[in-house]
């Protein structure tokens, strides 16, 4: 923070994809959770510890999307999309 006078920080779009091709498959969700507790936790050590002027976190994503790369087959979603 000190290096870039502390600015105003938004996190957008961080989250972590998964195959999964039904919705039995995408529930055993733990690699998941488990990103967005360890980031989240990490972020709140920033802020209190670093003294970092973080002011938002926004998931990618609430719903699965069609991913350039990837096509269908990568899930961002944090509720399972059925595309059929």
């Amino acid at each position: 923070g000190r290096r870039y006078d502390n600015p105003l920080t938004l996190v957008t779009e961080g989250g972590w994809s998964l195959p999964a091709d039904t919705a039995a498959e995408a529930a055993a969700d733990h690699d998941r959770v488990m990103y967005y507790a360890n980031y989240t936790s990490e972020m709140l050590k920033a802020i209190h510890e670093d003294k970092l002027n973080i002011k938002g976190y926004f998931g990618w994503s609430l719903m699965d999307n069609y991913e350039w790369e990837r096509g269908y087959k990568e899930r961002f979603g944090t509720a399972y999309t059925d595309f059929d």
